[in-house]
């Protein structure tokens, strides 16, 4: 393993790919480079390789711990096996379970402190676990992404990668769906869409519309090319996929209409935006388990419809709401909340009030800092975790999910003029 100690041109690289902004405002993260993706990839495939020879190891284990028991005790070895599965799986499901109730009453803490056991007992029971495992799996990305923790994301996807292939990848195009579709969605929620397009085209392109993952691709790159400006190509291609986007789950669903209500906004149909976003809030209302962050999304593209239809007071109420609702996280995702901070404050800007707008674009900057001392110090923390481990954590996610991580209040306070009146 190579050393990670950094030296006055990576740390030049580093600052440079964190630095390129528009007006202030963070737009592309590169904060894995080359030599700490390789670094990750080869923590990755030591652990496929571990993992493996344990998994092979407790096998031999059990069957001649159960044979010699039942020669010994004259027990059924059969009926000790099945004992030994049906605790082991009911451990394993109870504890998924128990994840997933937490992450659906937002208590990241509290999941940040089950989930590495659950995934540990789901893995080491697996695959009669497959569910409760897949949950604990989604579980994880989720929380990564609410909170705005892009670069973990990433890095745990590149170890996750290198340990199923078991090989040193890391770049290119994951063979795996899943991990294809995960990478995705690491490098859009860093901005990085160019990179995101070429998997998610790659992957519209090998797998059958059936394919269980082919609606939420389809919706990642209709985002792309909302986000780099190609609104008729994101219209085209949710009416390319409608087909598929037809049976897709319902929260598929609402990010199309979400992204249907952009395109039409941008297009001017103000009308038409503004019933499409109003139902897509109606619908989000309804799941008491949508996250606070989309329905914050929603509640920014409102906020544009009514500023462009001269509405200015809903349109403040709207930005008021989409703050407060990022702010329920108490790691919140600092770099969606420094574009909503933005949008606000040009809509300040625009109708003459300079000194809130000021002050609000200091807050989105206080933001921008925020995400970035955030996301330096945990890839900090995953540099030390596996340099120069000969022997890998079993659960990989406990590169992400540590103690010291702990929520801490928001420490951003939204300054506007609602606050004084």
């Amino acid at each position: 393993m190579e050393s990670f100690e950094e030296s006055e041109s990576d740390a030049g690289d580093r600052e440079l790919a964190v630095s390129t902004t528009r007006g202030g405002l963070l737009h592309e993260l590169r904060l894995i480079d080359d030599d700490t993706a390789r670094a990750l990839a080869e923590y990755g495939k030591r652990h496929g390789e571990w993992s493996e020879l344990i998994f092979w190891g407790s096998f031999v284990v059990v069957i001649c711990a159960s044979a010699t028991l039942g020669a010994l005790f004259h027990f059924n070895v059969w009926f000790l096996l099945f004992l030994f599965l049906s605790v082991g799986t009911a451990v394993a499901t109870l504890l998924g379970l128990r994840v997933f109730g937490a992450f659906k009453r937002r208590d990241y803490f509290g999941v940040a402190k089950m989930l590495d056991y659950a995934l540990w007992w789901n893995t080491a029971f697996y695959p009669l676990t497959m569910y409760t495992l897949d949950l604990c799996s989604f579980v994880q990305f989720r929380m990564l992404t609410l909170q705005g923790r892009h670069a973990e994301f990433e890095a745990l996807t590149r170890v996750v990668w290198a340990s199923m292939t078991k090989s040193l990848v890391h770049s290119g195009i994951p063979k795996n769906p899943g991990i294809a579709h995960y990478l995705s969605c690491a490098y859009v929620s860093q901005r990085r869409y160019d990179e995101a397009i070429e998997i998610v085209l790659n992957a519209l392109s090998t797998t059958r519309s059936k394919d269980v993952l082919a609606p939420f691709n389809v919706v990642v790159l209709a985002i792309c090319y909302v986000h780099t400006g190609r609104f008729d190509e994101a219209q085209a291609l949710l009416e390319r996929y409608s087909h598929v986007l037809a049976k897709a789950p319902n929260t598929v669903s609402r990010r199309v209409s979400y992204i249907e209500a952009i395109v039409l906004k941008q297009r001017g149909d103000l009308d038409q935006a503004e019933q499409k976003i109003e139902d897509t809030l109606a619908k989000s209302s309804m799941k008491p388990y949508e996250a606070e962050e989309f329905t914050a999304l929603c509640y920014r593209v409102l906020a544009d419809i009514r500023y462009r239809q001269n509405r200015v007071e809903e349109a403040e109420l709207h930005y008021r709401n989409a703050i407060d609702l990022f702010k329920v996280n108490s790691n919140p995702n600092y770099f969606d909340l420094s574009d909503i901070l933005r949008d606000y404050a040009q809509m300040l800007s625009g109708i003459g009030r300079k000194e809130q707008a000021q002050n609000l674009e200091s807050e989105a900057d206080r933001c921008d800092a925020a995400y970035l001392e955030r996301e330096l110090s945990r890839l900090d923390h995953i540099r030390e975790a596996i340099a120069g481990k000969k022997r890998p954590s079993y659960v990989l996610t406990s590169l992400v999910n540590v103690g010291h991580f702990s929520e801490k209040p928001l420490a951003i306070a939204i300054h506007s003029d609602h606050d004084e009146d």
